[in-house]
């Protein structure tokens, strides 16, 4: 599948996807604030996908677990622990420039009851469109979704 032609949006998305994730994983401290990595895992079909842009999803104690990109969600960390205070300033660290919006409507229409939805304006220097979801109509089918997600990672070289 070497070659796939990607858009620049498409590279730019990618590279937030995995700069948020590693983000979150560089808060990982032995003996203290710790989470466990689902990046290996890569996207989830069949959930949430957008046309453009990327929803983070927040869940249980205020903690990013996943981001929806236009291949799906792509897991980036399951349970976490540590003592509050260390939790607290992880949190922080994670979305420290990050331009993020609460998107009740997002949140509704994807069908989530207990995880939060974000709008991802920016991380760090890379500027984001507004996200939309897309229609379950509209998804990239399955196997489409996943080549794609694996040729941007053998591209976009990332670090996980």
């Amino acid at each position: 599948m070497a070659g796939m032609a990607f858009s620049k949006e498409e590279l730019t998305t990618y590279r937030a996807a995995q700069a948020i994730a590693t983000r979150i994983h560089s808060q990982v401290r032995p003996g203290g604030f710790w989470v466990a990595d689902q990046r290996s895992y890569g996207v989830r079909y069949g959930m949430s996908q957008t046309v453009q842009g990327l929803y983070m999803i927040v869940g249980e104690g205020g903690m990013p677990t996943a981001v929806v990109t236009p291949w799906g969600e792509y897991c980036i960390a399951g349970s976490f622990g540590g003592n509050r205070t260390e939790i607290k300033t992880a949190k922080a660290a994670m979305t420290a420039d990050m331009r993020l919006k609460r998107d009740e409507s997002a949140r509704k229409a994807a069908g989530f009851k207990l995880n939060l939805l974000y709008a991802v304006h920016r991380v760090g220097n890379i500027t984001l469109p507004q996200p939309e979801l897309r229609s379950r109509e509209q998804c990239i089918p399955r196997d489409q979704a996943m080549r794609q997600w694996a040729e941007l990672g053998k591209i976009v070289k990332s670090p996980h």
